[in-house]
């Protein structure tokens, strides 16, 4: 042992008995004698900041407390100062005991579950703007005699690792703890053993995740239980080779293994050791299992493919158009082919990516393949044996329905329980809302449903407490308005159509932007809910939508809609409905801490109790956070009974016209006029139907005007294009409507406005249906009229608008309300 290392013992025994005003602190211990044994619990000194320019994990940290007079504690003599310089082990400790959390070093015990977070052991955000810092911990492992023992390590960023003063491993790199992790080989001698491991953050999470395996055995079987990912490859092209990957695994380990196919039926008999290609010549193309005998009965396998991803695209494909099956059984199966033809498209890198990002990339879109070949052929099984293939079945499923609205196909994703049985009891629901976004693409494409691995995670969360997630998917980004709310209301009646759900165990959730879709919610239906929780969340109603750009503001209309629509007052007032908020306040990219802070205020003043949960900085255990809410969600109940629930608001208020698109629609386009008019009503047409397919994601149902028939106009609402001369809806309708659209003026509501050029949107009441509304969009001069917007499943605020054509472009005239 180095002498450097003999002081730095000596230090440490001095801090146990002089930090915290001479009380003791004892490093934590751990005796080597069980299995998987997590360490959560350590002795921390730091946080240490680095130079700008300086890289946290090459500095000797402690060796630079104090005036420049140097302790080396990092195994080498301190370059220009012998070990004699070094200042005294009590001054050291005195100052490290003076020290605030301003930035100087501190020590203390820090005891976390698995991960240790050292952003909330510190209090402070390292993720933004900050220098590279770093933090020591410490714990000591007790054996009875020498022996070989193995640390299954990762961290978030870099790190270092000695064991009685020898350093055995080092990760110089960023990094995660969702990282595999690596197996570092543990040489114990008899009695106590001193484990060191120096943590650096270069930005975003710091955490360190370290689990103390026994014996060779061990090791091998955590990894294999524990990794996400023990295959180098889950699809591997016929005739190649399969390698065992994992780096928790310990090197020249060999594990027994068995190849089943997809029905169970062992195929092959493989020894296996991590990095060693083992050969599946002779195996077809097909879905497998991999199994460990060492993991027992119980494991579920590694599920791989042979063959590649547009192969089993295009065989599962042919195997459906094979199989006679109704509509939602196509909807279903789709889903899948729809994700297996997604994946099966070449891999783009990013010149930034290095080989660990395109490599983890690569793995989890060969995973997402497998599931996604996995369900469907577990689907296409059923369906052969006339068995139920959707219904009350346990696992994580893409899932379809079609919409009433336009008669078009919308997604959601579910995870069930394996423990669920359709004749046990109901289930638990948590509710798991959708954020906001830029990215228009339909649901199956978007980056919520590529995220398969933050899904499966979920999935873990949800088997320990036996409760279903539901994340509803989108119709429109969701931002609260009725297109986005009739989209939830139809996928969980969808929800329960399949599955039995416990209506007085139904929770939400909702992180970030999706915090405001669920706190409208809960306004809407507040007697529906048991609890509901929140991770950084949007609260109030500052603007219509995500890229609303703030064109509306001088609108007095729109601020008033926007004022009728903010959740926070309503949310407030909810007696007896359990809410915890947790807000690290930290991070600019999330909801303002004052949204949370309004509400806990409002709700507090009227007599209710929220939890609010304020300054934990944003750490890598993100899941941990929400593990916690999600067990605290499911110990609530509510009673069935619907006392005094207010009446949901579609019943109460007729407007705004986008609430027209959360109904059945149809789009009605004039055909009569001049072939000027007949084209222009056209070209109004073409914008309508880009705009609800930019917003939508799907095609809208369109019809001509001759083409109407008596039964569509009473189920539908009408979107109709045009004007009293070229739409003959437009005129047989015109009499019983107070809308008046004439050369030279637009009259809305008894008031009237004049001029050349103007067009209207504007919707009422169907004369003949009154349960059915008419949306009109058009002008007496469509030619040389024109409206701002045609995406009015977000944009409708307004019950009506009056547009002016001036210098190429429309400028919106007037917006109102109609009178309740």
């Amino acid at each position: 042992m180095t002498k450097p290392f003999i002081q730095f013992l000596a230090f440490l025994a001095f801090l146990t008995a002089a930090v915290y005003g001479g009380q003791p602190l004892a490093i934590p211990q751990y005796r080597i004698d069980q299995k998987h044994q997590e360490l959560g619990r350590w002795l921390a000194i730091g946080p240490f900041e680095a130079a700008k320019g300086e890289q946290a994990i090459e500095i000797d940290f402690l060796a630079r407390i104090g005036n420049g007079k140097i302790l080396a504690v990092e195994g080498n003599p301190a370059p220009g100062e012998s070990n004699q310089s070094a200042r005294s082990l009590e001054a050291l400790a005195n100052e490290i005991n003076k020290s605030t959390r301003s930035g100087d070093a501190s020590a203390e015990i820090v005891s976390f579950q698995d991960f240790v977070d050292f952003n909330q052991v510190y209090g402070i955000n390292y993720s933004h703007g900050v220098s590279q810092v770093a933090v020591y911990a410490l714990c000591e492992i007790i054996s009875d005699q020498a022996r070989n023992a193995w640390l299954a390590h990762t961290s978030d960023d870099g790190s270092v690792v000695w064991l009685n003063g020898e350093q055995c491993y080092i990760w110089p790199g960023r990094s995660s703890v969702e990282r595999a992790l690596d197996a570092i080989p543990l040489k114990l001698r008899a009695g106590k053993n001193l484990l060191m491991v120096k943590v650096a953050n270069f930005d975003g999470g710091w955490a360190l995740k370290e689990r103390l395996e026994p014996d060779l055995d061990s090791a091998a079987e955590g990894a294999l239980s524990i990794e996400k990912s023990v295959l180098k490859h889950t699809v591997i092209p016929e005739g190649a080779a399969l390698e065992l990957t994992g780096s928790a695994l310990p090197e020249k380990v060999r594990v027994e293994a068995v190849v089943e196919d997809f029905h169970g039926v062992v195929i092959r008999k493989l020894s296996l050791a991590r990095g060693e290609a083992t050969s599946l010549v002779g195996m077809p193309r097909g879905l497998y299992r991999l199994k460990f005998p060492l993991l027992g009965t119980a494991q579920s396998g590694v599920l791989f493919a042979i063959g590649d991803v547009a192969w089993f695209h295009r065989t599962l494909k042919e195997r459906c158009d094979g199989v006679p099956m109704d509509d939602r059984g196509a909807i279903n199966t789709q889903a899948y082919l729809r994700r297996l033809d997604i994946l099966s498209r070449p891999f783009q890198s990013n010149p930034t990516d290095d080989s660990w990002a395109h490599f983890s990339f690569m793995v989890r879109n060969e995973e997402k393949a497998v599931y996604a070949a996995t369900r469907l052929t577990d689907i296409l099984d059923r369906m052969a044996a006339h068995e139920e293939p959707f219904r009350q079945r346990p696992g994580l499923h893409l899932r379809g329905f079609r919409s009433k609205i336009d008669d078009q196909v919308m997604h959601y994703r579910l995870y069930i329980p394996q423990n669920f049985r359709p004749d046990g009891p109901p289930l638990p629901l948590v509710i798991s809302m959708q954020t906001v976004f830029k990215a228009e693409r339909p649901y199956l494409e978007s980056s919520f449903v590529a995220a398969h691995g933050k899904a499966e995670n979920w999935g873990r969360i949800a088997e320990r407490l036996g409760v279903a997630v539901l994340w509803p998917g989108y119709r429109v980004c969701p931002y609260g308005n009725p297109a986005d709310i009739a989209h939830f209301d139809e996928v969980l009646a969808t929800v329960k159509q399949d599955y039995r759900i416990d209506e007085s165990r139904v929770y939400l959730h909702g992180e970030c932007s999706a915090g405001m879709t669920t706190a409208m919610e809960l306004a809407r239906h507040p007697s529906h809910y048991a609890a509901a929780a929140f991770i950084n969340p949007v609260l109030h109603r500052l603007k219509n939508r995500f890229d609303d750009g703030g064109e509306y503001a001088s609108q007095p209309a729109y601020r008033r809609w926007l004022a009728e629509t903010d959740p926070v007052e309503c949310m407030a007032a909810i007696k007896d409905l359990p809410v915890w908020i947790i807000h690290d306040s930290a991070d600019p990219d999330h909801g303002p801490l004052s949204h949370s802070v309004d509400y806990f205020e409002m709700a507090r003043a009227l007599g209710n109790h929220p939890r609010l949960d304020i300054g934990h900085p944003p750490g890598p255990p993100r899941m941990q956070l929400i593990e916690k809410q999600l067990a605290w969600l499911v110990q609530h109940k509510r009673s069935v009974v619907k006392e005094n629930a207010p009446e949901d608001d579609t019943k109460e208020h007729d407007g705004p016209l986008s609430r027209a698109f959360a109904e059945r629609i149809v789009l009605v386009t004039g055909t009569g006029g001049s072939q000027a008019e007949k084209e222009a009503a056209q070209s109004w047409s073409a914008a309508f139907r880009a705009a609800w397919k930019k917003t939508n994601y799907v095609d809208c149902r369109a019809i001509e005007d001759v083409e109407l028939a008596e039964t569509e106009e009473a189920q539908s609402n009408l979107v109709l294009i045009g004007n009293e001369t070229c739409n003959t809806i437009w005129k047989k309708l015109a009499g019983e409507r107070s809308i008046v659209v004439a050369p030279g003026e637009v009259s809305v509501g008894g008031r009237k406005w004049t001029g050349g050029n103007l067009a209207v949107q504007a919707w009422e009441r169907h004369p003949k249906h009154p349960e059915r509304r008419i949306v009109l969009i058009g002008a007496a001069d469509l030619e040389k009229s024109g409206v701002g917007t045609m995406e009015l499943a977000l944009d409708g605020w307004f019950d009506f608008a009056v547009w002016k054509k001036e210098g190429g472009r429309a400028v919106l005239v007037y917006t109102g309300r109609y009178e309740k």
